[in-house]
């Protein structure tokens, strides 16, 4: 047994398991977009990792800091809420881009580039910062429903950097461990 909260084999694992729900969602019909969910998986006694689940449905999804202000808040209730968060798993439409350092913009959105790629995109983070990834590229037909090609998966693997940063689910555990924190003051 490793000694972290919860195991790289079952991060990775319970990764594999969001991408079959995502997979059942996009065949379950034709879909134009799909509702962003937030997984947060919580600590058991028997590694059975309570499991709960929010549809983030809320005004301005697309708006950068609206998000990255409700993953917070998400996080801070969760501590109310006497949840004992180890992972957490968010998936969602993005854009993402492969850029290299000369021509990245911080000021500038991917979605204002014209060579992004639309993905649905299933991203991990641990509470130690461990983080793991799918993407699927989306096509769209005539009708504008989504269909999802080859999934891309980077799983955590240990000794090697991670090779994304979750910044907006990072912010779920900043909530939750700055609660905690105030608390105990």
């Amino acid at each position: 047994m490793s000694n972290t909260i919860i195991t790289d084999e079952k991060f990775n694992d319970f990764l594999c398991n969001q991408v079959v729900t995502v997979l059942n969602d996009a065949n379950n019909g034709n879909k134009e977009s799909f509702l962003p969910l937030l997984v947060v998986l919580e600590y058991g006694e028997d590694e059975s990792y309570p499991v709960n689940v929010f549809a983030l449905a809320f005004d301005n999804f697309n708006d950068s800091e609206t998000r990255h202000e409700v993953m917070f808040e998400i996080g801070r209730q969760a501590f109310h809420n006497k949840m004992r968060p180890v992972a957490v798993f968010l998936s969602s439409e993005a854009w993402i881009r492969v850029c290299k350092p000369s021509d990245f913009d911080p000021n500038r959105r991917v979605s204002e580039y014209d060579d992004k790629q639309e993905v649905l995109i299933v991203v991990g983070l641990t509470i130690d910062k461990r983080a793991n990834a799918v993407s699927f590229p989306i096509e769209r037909d005539d009708k504008n429903h989504i269909h999802l090609g080859s999934p891309t998966f980077l799983p955590y693997q240990s000794g090697v950097p991670n090779t994304i940063e979750p910044m907006l689910i990072a912010n779920f555990f900043v909530g939750y461990l700055q609660e905690m924190q105030s608390s105990r003051n």
